[in-house]
């Protein structure tokens, strides 16, 4: 009896797996919904540049709406670019160095919300020598 409720299993299975693979499943090729910005292989100079003029040349805090107009001059590879790698560099300062105060880094983290969707990024991810942002 217990032989016969053996052979009857493996019949069941294989017959499941045949009932599965015969549903056609067809393969999946994964679909990129956003799209990535590659700041690494970009225009560098240009995003250095901008990078470079939105660091306050009084000492002070910086000037989020300056920036933000900047960089939508500069369009989304360069100006996206720019924002996202400045804003990353702004809350993680070089170690020794204090953090910006927390009302500071919720303006640069605005400032990143803000740019994307006026700049329509839909949502892109930018790949920079920081991590992808």
């Amino acid at each position: 009896m217990l032989d016969q409720l053996n052979r009857s299993g493996r019949t069941l299975a294989v017959l499941v797996a045949i009932g599965v693979a015969s549903f056609g499943c067809k393969p999946y090729a994964p679909q990129n919904i956003h799209p990535i910005i590659d700041c690494i292989n970009a225009d560098r100079t240009n995003i250095d540049a901008l990078i470079t003029s939105f660091w306050p040349k009084d000492g002070g805090t910086p000037h989020w709406n300056e920036i933000e107009a900047q960089a939508l001059a500069a369009g989304l590879n360069i100006g996206g670019c720019a924002v996202h790698e400045f804003v990353q560099k702004y809350l993680t300062p070089a170690p020794g160095k204090a953090a910006p105060a927390p009302e500071l880094g919720w303006a640069a983290n605005a400032l990143v919300v803000s740019f994307d969707k006026l700049a329509k990024s839909n949502n892109a991810t930018f790949k920079t020598s920081l991590g992808n942002l």
